[in-house]
């Protein structure tokens, strides 16, 4: 069954959650993740909020479909508040 989300993919904000959260615990959550490798650019990473369980996450999607939800980000910052998008997701 399917549900709902709300996604954004606003490069500023999440260059400015990556400065703000710090080169280790970054490096920790892709870790943590188990992406194979570091992204050069902000390409591919998005912010999702799961209504059902109240949740602000950050992922990373290599262009192969390949998803990867790398942490929480409840409470940061940087975090956007305009241009979400509803998005579908299984």
């Amino acid at each position: 069954m399917s549900r709902i989300v709300f996604r954004n993919t606003d490069t500023k904000s999440i260059v400015g959650i990556i400065n703000e959260m710090g080169r280790e615990r970054y490096d920790a959550a892709l870790l943590d993740a188990g992406v194979p490798e570091r992204p050069n650019s902000s390409e591919g990473f998005y912010f999702q909020f799961d209504p059902k369980n109240e949740e602000f996450t950050l992922h990373f999607r290599y262009p192969s479909r390949i998803e990867y939800k790398l942490l929480s980000v409840n409470g940061f910052w940087w975090v956007p508040k305009k241009n979400w998008e509803q998005v579908r997701i299984d």
